[in-house]
C-alpha cells in the first residue's frame, strides 16, 4: 500500500510540473515560424536557379561584368546537349531524395562536359556540379578543373 501512495504523489508531481512548466511557456513569438519548403518548392527552386538565362556577350548589361562567351553546336549536337541536360536537371530533383545519390547527375554533367567543352550546356554542367553539396563533391571526386568556368570568359 505505502508504494501506492508513493506513485500517486509522483504522478501529482509530475502533472504539476507538466502544468506549470506550460503556464509559464506559453509566450507568443513575435512572428510565426516560417514552414519548411516542400520539396516541389526546391525542385522549382533548382530548375529556376539551373535553366537561368545566361545573357550573351551581344546583350548588353547595366553593370558591365563579363559575359560568357560559348563554342556554337550544331543542331544535332544542341538537341543531344538538351537531351542530356534535361537528363541532369532531373537527375538533381531526384538527388535532393534522402536515398538517391548525385551520381547519376555528376555522370550526366561530365559526358556533356567531355562531349560539348566550350558551349553553353558545358558551362551550366559546370554550374550544376558546384551546386551540389560539398559531401557528394567529396564522393564523386569532382575536380576544381570540373567546376572551373573561368574558360569561358574572354580575356582583356
Amino acid at each position: 500500500m505505502t508504494w501506492l501512495k508513493i506513485a500517486g504523489i509522483v504522478v501529482v508531481l509530475i502533472v504539476v510540473v507538466v502544468v506549470v512548466t506550460n503556464f509559464l511557456g506559453t509566450k507568443k513569438a513575435a512572428t510565426p515560424p516560417q514552414p519548411a519548403p516542400t520539396l516541389d518548392r526546391v525542385w522549382q527552386q533548382d530548375q529556376q536557379r539551373l535553366n537561368a538565362p545566361i545573357p550573351q556577350p551581344n546583350q548588353p548589361t547595366a553593370d558591365a561584368a563579363p559575359q560568357p562567351v560559348f563554342k556554337p553546336l550544331t543542331e544535332e549536337q544542341a538537341a543531344r546537349a538538351e537531351q542530356l541536360w534535361q537528363m541532369v536537371v532531373t537527375s538533381r530533383k531526384m538527388g535532393r531524395l534522402p536515398v538517391i545519390p548525385y551520381g547519376q547527375m555528376v555522370q550526366y554533367c561530365r559526358q556533356i562536359i567531355n562531349e560539348f567543352p566550350g558551349s553553353e550546356y558545358a558551362y551550366r554542367a559546370k554550374l550544376a556540379l558546384a551546386d551540389i553539396p560539398d559531401s557528394a563533391r567529396r564522393q564523386y571526386n569532382i575536380t576544381e578543373q570540373e567546376l572551373d568556368v573561368s574558360g569561358f570568359y574572354k580575356r582583356q
